[in-house]
């Protein structure tokens, strides 16, 4: 999920055909320069690999970084067993990490052993940053966005110059508890540095950038910007195949989002499905409950787009005609909804409905659109 981070271990190992020193950079998690790291792991035996915990915490490392969530357990398994004396303490954080990281017994446990792993390591350890996201994302899924920030916050900080993709997944957070808020200001200008973090250190490709782009699609479509954010869906579609088995609070989130960017690009049926598999990820998971309540919310939205409506100026309701009339000024949609004494969510979904029966893509063009059949006056 994350690109780790900048501790180096260096392993005396006899290079078993020539006597040779080995440094491997064990916590580089999805900072773009994974390959090297694969290529130094390529020269030794899988059973070489498990003998050094620094070589197996490497190796999560590297599978972490490709979305593998079994072989990620696995290599930290293998250096938790092969952890012995002085080196247990240079170690220990960075085990607690990996096993975080993975989640398997759910986003509380996730959010202790981060926490843990986050106390043990030195105030300068690379492994903070990761931590930080973690507990970032635990208290974002179970909805205390005011726990989350500052930790996301630290965890962008720390991950600046180490761990690029670290900093990104807590902008990419952050961006999503700024627009859950209403605040299309900020939301729009975390997404944004997330967005060109991933792509300036080559990011783009790895699977565990997904939600950095369904947040960008999302943001994109609120803003009108529609080919500009079919695009972000697309890629992180694309991205989301090559996670077969990963942490399921991640899939669902990013599902979700993936979801909402859907909807209000007018895809019904993609939305469906996005959120279909949304709550199939999430379905063990009783601890999300932030994050379980949101899918709830989309499928009522959802429900408003109803596909055997007719389409047409004279098919709007009155509801839609009272969200059109307010199209023409500067109100955002949180503030139509206080004049309307309505939530902010009904009327983005009454305005999208509108969008549909005009034939129109954005707020601009229905005006227009209202205008020359006569539903609104010059």
């Amino acid at each position: 999920m994350v690109r780790v981070l900048a501790v180096v271990f260096v392993v005396a190992v006899p290079l078993w055909a020539q006597a040779q020193t080995i440094t491997i950079r064990a916590a580089r998690v999805l900072d773009g320069r994974g390959g090297d790291v694969r290529r130094r792991l390529d020269r030794f035996t899988p059973d070489q690999i498990a003998a050094h915990p620094a070589l197996a915490l490497t190796a999560a490392a590297q599978h972490l970084e490709l979305g593998e969530r079994d072989l990620v357990e696995h290599w930290t398994a293998a250096a938790e067993g092969s952890v012995a004396g002085s080196a247990a303490a240079s170690l220990e954080s960075g085990i607690g990490t990996m096993r975080a990281a993975v989640a398997r017994d759910g986003i509380g446990r996730m959010r202790s052993d981060a926490s843990d792993a986050y106390e043990r390591a030195p105030e300068d350890s690379p492994w903070r940053s990761l931590c930080c996201l973690l507990i970032g994302v635990a208290d974002h899924l179970v909805g205390d966005t005011d726990a989350a920030r500052p930790r996301l916050e630290e965890g962008a900080r720390r991950g600046a110059i180490a761990a690029p993709s670290v900093q990104a997944l807590c902008l990419a957070q952050l961006a999503l508890i700024a627009v859950d808020g209403g605040d299309w200001e900020e939301g729009p200008l975390f997404a944004a540095r997330a967005r060109s973090q991933v792509e300036r250190v080559g990011l783009d490709r790895h699977p565990t950038s997904a939600l950095v782009f369904a947040v960008s699609a999302l943001v994109r479509a609120h803003r009108d910007r529609v080919e500009d954010a079919q695009a972000d869906r697309r890629r992180a579609t694309e991205l989301l195949t090559h996670l077969m088995d990963y942490v399921p609070w991640y899939d669902a989130e990013a599902r979700l989002v993936l979801a909402r960017a859907a909807l209000r690009l007018g895809d019904v049926t993609g939305t469906r499905t996005l959120l279909a598999e949304a709550s199939r990820a999430l379905s063990h998971d009783t601890e999300a409950v932030a994050l379980r309540a949101s899918i709830d919310d989309l499928w009522v939205q959802v429900e408003a787009f109803t596909l055997t409506e007719l389409v047409g100026p004279s098919s709007l309701t009155t509801a839609e005609l009272r969200v059109l009339s307010l199209m023409p000024t500067h109100l955002s949609f949180r503030e139509m909804g206080r004049e309307l004494h309505v939530s902010a969510n009904t009327v983005k979904t009454h305005a999208h409905a509108v969008y549909r029966k005009l034939d129109v893509c954005s707020r601009s063009e229905a005006v227009v659109r209202a205008r020359s059949t006569g539903l609104l006056d010059d």
